[in-house]
């Protein structure tokens, strides 16, 4: 880990960024497959079709050119915000939501397909993530309210196809923000027109002479 001479900050974007990877790996269809094999009795098994694309939005949107299947990674805000005095800085809770998008012309399909992708992408962040951020994750329940499309209109498909959406609550906690470590009064950033302040050129440990006194150790 690179040192850093002010935080711990934390974006929701940044966020939204690991899990989009966690879920674009190896391991979602491990889940899904799991899934299925729970729910599916013997001797007929269904194979759910992968998503073709995982994407990140602030509030979960999906836009009409997307091929479906389709997983929307979202963070529409934080909650549970607290300051700790002791070291200045913020724990928080944040708002994560993770929804699939489907389209089929069997509506019974159609939904399996939506209702297994988003528990298998909850699940999956739900194990994965804390130990890829250090952050810990809770899950708070199936959303009821399906993404939006771009313009805010409904899912809707064509004559032949229907669309359906499942959605997943997550709470991510850990520290976002610390009010302590700020730069010298004379550190200034560069104008435009030059490359920018590498702070972490600067060091980040003041440095001091130690003297120790030898003792000799009681047996």
């Amino acid at each position: 880990m690179s040192g850093r001479l002010l935080g711990p900050f934390v974006t929701p974007w940044s966020l939204r960024r690991a899990a989009r990877e966690l879920l674009r790996s190896d391991h979602l269809g491990i889940y899904v497959d799991e899934i299925v094999r729970q729910q599916t009795p013997v001797g007929t098994p269904l194979r759910i079709e992968r998503p073709r694309d995982v994407v990140c939005r602030e509030q979960a949107v999906r836009r009409a050119e997307e091929q479906l299947p389709l997983i929307v990674v979202a963070c529409p805000g934080s909650v549970d915000v607290r300051r700790r005095s002791g070291d200045g800085s913020y724990d928080g809770t944040l708002r994560l939501e993770v929804h699939a998008v489907t389209s089929a012309a069997d509506d019974d399909v159609g939904a399996e397909t939506a209702s297994v992708l988003a528990l298998g992408a909850a699940a999956l962040l739900l194990h994965e993530l804390p130990r890829a951020t250090g952050f810990t994750a809770k899950w708070l329940g199936v959303l009821a309210d399906p993404p939006a499309t771009a313009g805010g209109a409904a899912l809707d498909g064509d004559d032949d196809r229907a669309i359906h959406a499942e959605g997943h609550l997550l709470a991510v906690s850990g520290v976002l923000l610390s009010d302590l470590g700020g730069l010298p009064p004379d550190l200034r950033d560069p104008p435009l027109e030059e490359p920018p302040l590498d702070v972490g050129s600067g060091p980040s440990v003041e440095e001091i002479d130690l003297t120790t006194t030898p003792f000799k150790e009681i047996p």
